[in-house]
């Protein structure tokens, strides 16, 4: 585990691409009014890519896929018009691309200010420090190209089956909001492929002890909040750091919601949905000084394995639901079950100064002097 500062069997909700389809291409108007870039689209399917240009404040907006581009006052904007270049932007940057099935791309872009993407109704990807393919590359073979963010990033999603994917990126405050819809939420590597990590895990008493020490996550930011919509929705952290800490949660439907090799740095909080649907939670080589996990009504399933923290509380609501953890270190444990037969799964590794167990089925009851049967010392107080 990476200590840095810089996701019974049931059947799974399946993370697939979004299905690409031939839209209509739109046209997007660009302004620049004192000193913010304004980027805003139509009601058609609007593709725009947006990289830094060669001198600091300058821009280049390109429409992609037919989608023309043209700066406000223009009379017209000619179909052989793809993109334009602004200068003189020195505050924030707000894109707001309108109802279709849009695609913004932003890479090889830094900001001084704050960032705001806003789509509507449609179908919509929004891709930050990801370079656009080539057009006879696979859809897949996305390459990761830096953005660097001085202030906040926000994307807000509207209703239908939208992506939001943070590659490469360092970012003040990272704010992700998605509405109805299945929606995916990528942050990081791609969850496919995580970074192989060969450092030994971190103590939790040494996480985030190193405020300045650099930090070699593919996101980087000092706060990320994701915000689930309704709809069967997932969200995957993978080589992610913050400083501050890490909050996910879902709406109405099944969520799933994966973290791997995350450094949430102070806090970590996840929620499930507030619906009766199942939801899956999985934390693997994850470090904060505080973490929260809680999920909702539904059969949920909640994975903890190789991670470290501070105090670790779990709590699960109505349903048969299972936690499972293993290879994990807390000073203070929590685990809460709720009505319903729910299962504690305490496997192999496990290191707690002192853990508190509530209305869960205990596979090993505790012993007579207060430790735990499997390994570990921790003092356990167990209420059925």
């Amino acid at each position: 585990m990476k200590s840095k500062l810089s996701g019974g069997a049931r059947p799974r909700m399946g993370i697939e691409r979004l299905e690409q389809k031939q839209m209509l291409a739109g046209d997007v108007l660009v302004s620049v009014v004192g000193g913010h870039l304004l980027v805003t689209g139509d009601a058609e399917a609007n593709q725009i890519a947006v990289t830094s240009g060669e001198e600091p404040g300058s821009y280049l907006i390109r429409g992609l896929d037919g989608t023309t581009v043209h700066m406000a006052g223009d009379d017209g904007a000619p179909a052989e018009q793809a993109s334009v270049e602004v200068t003189g932007v020195r505050r924030d940057v707000r894109i707001a691309m309108g109802d279709g099935d849009d695609v913004v791309r932003i890479h090889d872009a830094r900001f001084r200010g704050n960032v705001a993407v806003t789509t509507g109704q449609g179908e919509d990807r929004v891709l930050v420090g990801l370079q656009a393919p080539a057009d006879d590359a696979a859809e897949g073979d996305d390459a990761a190209s830096g953005v660097f963010v001085r202030g906040s990033m926000t994307i807000r999603t509207g209703a239908d089956n939208d992506e939001v994917r943070v590659a490469e990126a360092t970012v003040g405050l990272l704010g992700i909001a998605t509405d109805g819809g299945d929606d995916r939420v990528v942050l990081g590597a791609a969850p496919e492929a995580p970074p192989t990590d060969g450092e030994p895990p971190a103590s939790a008493e040494t996480v985030g002890d190193n405020a300045d020490a650099e930090d070699a996550h593919m996101l980087r930011a000092r706060g990320i909040s994701v915000l689930l919509g309704d709809g069967d929705d997932s969200a995957a952290l993978t080589d992610v750091g913050a400083r501050a800490g890490i909050a996910i949660g879902g709406g109405e439907g099944a969520n799933r919601m994966t973290l791997h090799d995350v450094d949430a740095g102070f806090s970590l909080l996840v929620s499930g949905g507030r619906g009766d649907a199942g939801d899956d939670v999985v934390l693997e080589d994850v470090t904060a000084r505080v973490a929260a996990v809680r999920t909702g009504a539904g059969a949920d399933h909640v994975r903890i394995a190789d991670s470290a923290f501070m105090a670790l509380g779990v709590s699960v609501g109505a349903g048969d639901d299972v936690v499972s953890i293993a290879g994990t270190r807390a000073r203070w444990a929590m685990f809460l079950g709720g009505p319903g037969e729910d299962t504690l799964n305490d496997g192999d590794g496990n290191h707690f100064g002192r853990k508190f167990v509530r209305s869960f089925e205990l596979p090993a009851p505790p012993m007579d002097n207060g430790e735990t049967s499997g390994e570990g010392t921790a003092r356990v107080v167990a209420v059925r």
